[in-house]
């Protein structure tokens, strides 16, 4: 299977599946004119993942900004995501990455929604 990749711009992250590393990234500003667009290629290919493969997943989120349109579409990739590694007993580590407070009370709040676990990795700028 083909990694999955898509480069971002001022509205968009970069979106990165590695299909053999078991790894997503999704890094930037994530504020696009249409989250569901975006993302439904997305979750189109962690649909095919999910059927190929049986590893545990790495997700990194590294978001800048994102808006609420976009939080609908993190919290429906994470859904599927959940499920799909329950169905093929596998689990989804999740590290969300924050510089601000209200990223990271975000993550805890997309955490509880979709049940997953997260790691919390404060950014450090020098």
């Amino acid at each position: 299977m083909k990694d999955f990749i898509i480069k971002g711009n001022k509205s968009t992250p970069d979106i990165f599946f590695s299909f053999k590393k078991a790894k997503f990234i999704i890094k930037g500003r994530l504020i696009p004119e249409d989250a569901e667009g975006l993302f439904e290629p997305v979750i189109d290919w962690v649909n095919k993942y999910y059927q190929k493969s049986k590893q545990n997943t790495q997700v990194i989120f590294d978001l800048e900004y994102f808006n609420s349109s976009s939080s609908r579409e993190i919290i429906r990739l994470l859904d599927k995501m959940n499920i799909l590694s329950k169905n093929n007993n596998t689990k989804v580590y999740v590290d969300w990455l924050y510089d601000e407070e209200d990223i990271l009370d975000y993550g805890k709040d997309f955490s509880y929604i979709s049940k997953i676990e997260f790691v919390y990795i404060e950014r450090k700028f020098d």
